[in-house]
C-alpha cells in the first residue's frame, strides 16, 4: 500500500513538472489504490471503510482539480486579442488624443502625452507577462511556481 501511494505522489509529480507525463499515468496508480482499499474495507469497521473510502474520493477530487488548473488554460484568441490592442493601443489612442487636445489648445508639451503612452503600453505589456506566467504554476519557470520537489513523500 504505501509503495501505491508513493507511485500516486511520484506520478503526480512527473505530470504536473515540465516535462509532464500522461494523466492515464496518475490515475491508473490511483485506480490500483482505490481498488486495494475496497477490497481491504470488506475486513475493516463499517465507519473506517468510510472514512478511508472518503479519503480516498478527496484525494481523486484533489488530482482533478489539479490536473484542471494544469490543462485549461487563457483560450489563445483571448491572448491574441490582448497583443493586438497592447501593440495598436500608442499607434491609435495618442496621436487622436494629441489631435484632440491640440484643437482645445490646451497641449503645451505634446512628449507628454507620448510618454504616458509609453508608461501605459509598458504596463499592459508587463501584465500581459504576468499572466502568462501565472497560467502554469507547475512549469518550474519563474519564482512563484508551486514547488513540486516538497511534496516528494520519500523525503
Amino acid at each position: 500500500m504505501k509503495a501505491d501511494i508513493l507511485a500516486i505522489s511520484k506520478s503526480l509529480r512527473e505530470y504536473l513538472g515540465p516535462e509532464s507525463t500522461s494523466l492515464d499515468k496518475v490515475r491508473t496508480d490511483a485506480n490500483k489504490l482505490t481498488e486495494y482499499i475496497q477490497d481491504l474495507s470488506s475486513r475493516m469497521k463499517y465507519n473506517a471503510a468510510l472514512k478511508i473510502q472518503g479519503f480516498m474520493r478527496d484525494v481523486l477530487s484533489g488530482i482533478e482539480n489539479t490536473a484542471a488548473i494544469k490543462e485549461h488554460r487563457t483560450p489563445v484568441t483571448i491572448r491574441a486579442y490582448c497583443l493586438v490592442f497592447i501593440y495598436m493601443y500608442p499607434i491609435i489612442f495618442i496621436p487622436s488624443a494629441y489631435y484632440n487636445l491640440m484643437e482645445g489648445g490646451s497641449v503645451s508639451a505634446p512628449w507628454i502625452l507620448y510618454a504616458g503612452g509609453l508608461i501605459s503600453t509598458f504596463i499592459l505589456i508587463s501584465l500581459y507577462n504576468v499572466q502568462i506566467q501565472l497560467e502554469n504554476p507547475f512549469d518550474q519557470i519563474g519564482i512563484d511556481d508551486v514547488k513540486l520537489e516538497m511534496f516528494d513523500l520519500n523525503e
